[in-house]
């Protein structure tokens, strides 16, 4: 409790902003924090044996089984136009109720606690990056590791469903 400079009364402390634990990743330095989605999981894969399939995009970097089911592997740093480096690359399974994948990650997912009602929200126009993920991003917050973005994980793999099925939804 605080006192009232005035009356010397004590005054109670403003009640804490309602906070939801989320997983948090930077897949690439030069890009923003992101957070997932509630009900993802990130499962790091510890010396993962994956298969590059030739002809395909870029960003689509192969195959990795995982008791018994085989994840397409998607780049999301490559896919926003920068390079992943090789040593600090690592392979994260995704899973959410929708179809699961390996993302590659140059960083180490945290579990962070995010203000649940926007009262650490930053202004939008400072904090949106300007690069091809821009339109998967939502709010912004506040938090002890930086500006954190929400993130539409799920429009995401929609759109690079689409590319790979060359633009046919589905």
């Amino acid at each position: 409790m605080n006192a009232d400079t005035s009356t010397g009364l004590p005054v109670p402390d403003a009640p804490a902003a309602p906070q939801t634990s989320r997983i948090v990743l930077r897949v690439h330095p030069e890009m923003p924090l992101l957070a997932f989605p509630e009900g993802v999981a990130l499962e790091v894969l510890a010396d993962p044996v994956s298969i590059r399939i030739p002809n395909t995009r870029r960003w689509f970097d192969g195959a990795v089984g995982l008791r018994g089911n085989l994840l397409p592997i998607l780049d999301l740093a490559a896919w926003a136009g920068h390079r992943t480096d090789p040593g600090k690359r690592r392979l994260l399974a995704v899973s959410s109720s929708r179809t699961p994948f390996a993302l590659v990650s140059g960083g180490i997912p945290q579990l962070l606690a995010i203000a649940s009602d926007g009262a650490q929200s930053v202004e939008a126009s400072a904090a949106r990056p300007a690069d091809a993920l821009a339109a998967y991003l939502g709010a912004a917050h506040a938090t002890r590791l930086g500006t954190v973005h929400e993130f539409d994980l799920h429009a995401w793999v929609a759109e690079v469903r689409r590319d790979l099925a060359g633009g046919v939804s589905g």
